[in-house]
């Protein structure tokens, strides 16, 4: 059981080996060790025939296995693999080498295609396909989908004119949901979190940029489907859900029905606790967005005429969540005071307004 944890380090090394020369005969040699005893290592995309030969001669020497124990064996071997692969990957992204670390989850997702199939970005996966991932494979899938839109993603950033990257990285988003959505496997994950980021990126990109839904859906429809499912997916994960709420109510609001924001926040507040998920949440989404829309939901109901309740809310705001925020979350403090102070200026509560900026 130590080979593949020494594998994993000397697959690091040898990443390193770019930026520290004299690493790379060892790393070089030590992985050649390693990868002949293990006879399932992948180096780069010219080995992947060599690998699922290795895996059918072993299959041959298990007779005396059932069809399952095999199956079993060889799902491990693939898992293994793309472990193994995605340290690599890893290492590739965090040193800015984005083309190569999109390599690296190509070859990953490549384990999960059928015999003798390359996995095509394009293409993705056919529904055999889907339906044969068990749900350690399923998560593999999802999560390298996943990292890879955010990959192309930050391409595109590098190079808006790229259209190609541009349409990549929601596409492989929107297959990442869609695999997750249809997998029979799903049923037997009891944590779905691996999902939740998928979510929470399609909502960045429906916020922030021009993109074409899938399947000719509206993007109303589009987005609306995709709050319900993150909400569905949540249930019984509480700051998870509070997040899917919340991008429920951001959705709704996006399309002008701020009445019916204003209901899911409220179902939102019954679940959500600053002190318990604020900072939960920032470091699992980056930001806390329930704060964020409970504040911009003082203005919509100072809107309606509910002008008790804007204040009511807008205390609750300055004394429960706004303590939850670091201060060095400048953004975040201005995101949140921007609504209330609004909020009090127009309801001539000029007082307690600089009293909440202070």
């Amino acid at each position: 059981q130590a080979q593949p944890n020494a594998r994993a380090y000397l697959l690091a090394a040898s990443v390193l080996s770019f930026v520290l020369p004299l690493s790379y005969n060892i790393a070089q040699a030590r992985l050649q060790n390693v990868t002949m005893s293990t006879g399932h290592a992948r180096d780069d995309a010219k080995s992947k025939e060599k690998e699922r030969s290795s895996f059918q001669r072993q299959s041959s020497t298990l007779s005396d296995l059932s069809t399952s124990q095999r199956q079993s064996k060889r799902t491990s071997q693939i898992l293994k693999a793309a472990e193994e692969t995605a340290v690599m990957g890893n290492m590739f992204g965090t040193m800015g080498f984005t083309s190569k670390a999109l390599a690296m989850n190509q070859d990953i997702l490549t384990l999960f295609k059928a015999e003798g199939d390359d996995f095509s970005w394009e293409a993705g996966f056919t529904l055999s396909e889907i339906y044969s991932l068990g749900p350690k494979s399923l998560e593999v899938v999802v999560k390298t989908l996943v990292g890879s839109a955010k990959l192309w993603h930050k391409i595109f950033l590098s190079n808006p004119v790229n259209e190609g990257a541009n349409r990549m990285f929601v596409k492989c988003c929107t297959d990442a949901l869609d695999i997750f959505e249809i997998a029979p496997a799903k049923k037997q994950l009891s944590d779905r979190s691996v999902i939740f980021p998928g979510y929470c990126f399609m909502n960045v990109i429906a916020k922030m940029m021009t993109y074409t839904p899938p399947n000719n859906m509206s993007r109303e429809e589009f987005e609306k489907t995709l709050a319900e499912n993150f909400v569905k997916e949540t249930h019984y994960q509480q700051y998870h859900q509070c997040r899917a709420l919340a991008f429920q109510a951001d959705v709704m609001k996006r399309f002008g029905k701020y009445e019916d924001a204003l209901s899911v926040i409220d179902e939102m507040k019954s679940i959500y606790d600053p002190q318990l998920h604020s900072r939960v949440l920032v470091k699992e989404y980056v930001t806390d967005q329930c704060s964020d829309l409970v504040a911009a939901s003082t203005f919509w109901l100072h809107h309606f005429g509910r002008n008790d309740e804007a204040l009511r809310l807008c205390d609750q705001v300055v004394e429960t969540m706004l303590p939850e925020i670091e201060s060095t979350e400048l953004l975040t403090k201005l995101t949140i005071l921007t609504p209330i102070c609004r909020t009090l200026t127009n309801q001539t509560q000029t007082s307690a307004a600089k009293k909440a900026l202070e």
